[in-house]
This record gives structure tokens, sequence and C-alpha cells, in this order.
């Protein structure tokens, strides 16, 4: 096992996760605010299939991890569902490190 790699994991779970001020997230929340972060944002139809979701599903998770929830993610103009800068922030910084 790669223990550096666990290592970083667990960091970028600390940090990004455990710091928000709602910590209770799903698998698929922490997925989809990952997903959102490597494509620069996606569709609320990208993050449904990727994710195997319903649309009311993604905006389910959306409104949790959302400006009114954990304050991951935002929406631009378009809808298109983007990662805080915060949060993209925290992630470069601790996988610049690996």
């Amino acid at each position: 096992m790669n223990q550096r790699a666990l290592s970083s994991v667990i960091k970028l779970l600390e940090e990004t996760v455990v710091q928000s001020e709602k910590p209770e997230f799903t698998c698929r929340q922490l997925a989809m605010v990952l997903l959102c972060v490597e494509n620069k944002g996606m569709t609320g139809t990208e993050l449904a299939a990727r994710l195997d979701l319903t649309r009311g599903g993604v905006s389910r998770n959306y409104k949790a991890l959302g400006p009114e929830g954990s304050q991951c993610l935002i929406r631009d103009e378009n809808g298109k569902i983007l990662p805080e800068p915060k949060v993209v922030d925290a992630i470069t910084h601790l996988l610049d490190s690996f």
C-alpha cells in the first residue's frame, strides 16, 4: 500500500470535508465535488450520468453542497455547477505536495 497516497487522501478529507461547516458528506457528494474540480465544473445532466443519479438527486446533493449547505459548490450564470475557489485551493495544495 502506498502510505503517502493514503495519507494524502485522509488529509484531503480533513481539509475539505471535516473543516466545512456541515461535515456530513456522503461518498457521492464527495465524488460530485471532486468531479467538479477535475472537470472545472459540470452540468447537472453530466453529473447525473456520471454518478448514476437522477437530476433530482443532483439537485438535492447540490443543495447540501451549495451556498445554503457546506459551501463547496456554486452555480455559474449558465447553471453549470462549479467548485468554490477555496475547495480548488485546498485540493491543489494537497496534490502539489504529493
